[in-house]
């Protein structure tokens, strides 16, 4: 597949994963001011369009951080913040209780991490926790919970980028196309760390300058 045609399949899955993950809470907010248009004035109906109306808020601030442009450093309050934004959010847990409490990731990485929690929360189909451990340089990525799994493509398409071209039309894959893809393009290395069965989840990634 030509370059020009892999930026068109990207750019069409990436409006589709989109419209896709900011349609939900976009619809509520629409149906709630319909509602308050027509006359609604319980405070359910108000909570309701504000709740919705700050997880679009968080989502956008989350694509924006790991997928848009001029990534910036971030804290792990940072983290913190984006990861309100991801799908599912309330069933999630982010655990940094094991990375220093001033840790600062500079700007590539960060991005990257904030790509990589996005491919997390997909694999927390039931939601789960997503625990980062490690140093601001080299940080291990673990995800726990019912039906915890990275997706069955990641392996081969950490070894190989020719992996990606059969993942770039379809939107479900949109996260670990661009996790993959921007750790690569930010100089870092991206892997799933073999370990021995703890009973605690499925192998963890790492994310590290690449040697």
């Amino acid at each position: 597949m030509s370059d020009f045609l892999v930026a068109v399949r990207l750019a069409e899955t990436m409006c589709a994963r989109i419209c896709h993950d900011l349609g939900g809470p976009l619809g509520t907010v629409d149906a709630c001011l319909e509602l308050i248009g027509e006359g609604a004035t319980d405070t359910e109906t108000v909570a309701a369009a504000d709740a919705a109306a700050k997880v679009l808020e968080a989502r956008l601030r989350l694509l924006r951080a790991a997928w848009g442009p001029h990534p910036a450093a971030l804290t792990l309050a940072d983290l913190h913040d984006l990861a309100a934004g991801l799908p599912q959010a309330r069933k999630l847990t982010l655990d940094t209780d094991r990375l220093p409490q001033d840790a600062r990731f500079a700007a590539g990485i960060g991005r990257a991490l904030a790509a990589v929690l996005l491919l997390a929360a997909q694999a927390l189909p039931k939601g789960g926790r997503i625990s980062l451990l490690g140093t601001v340089e080299d940080v291990l990525i673990r995800i726990a919970g019912p039906q915890a799994a990275w997706p069955g493509a990641l392996a081969a398409a950490l070894h190989d980028a020719v992996a990606l071209e059969p993942l770039l039309a379809q939107p479900r894959e949109l996260a670990l196309v661009m996790a993959v893809l921007i750790a690569r393009t930010e100089g870092l290395r991206l892997s799933i760390l073999v370990m021995a069965g703890d009973g605690t989840g499925p192998s963890p990634l790492r994310l590290c300058a690449a040697s």
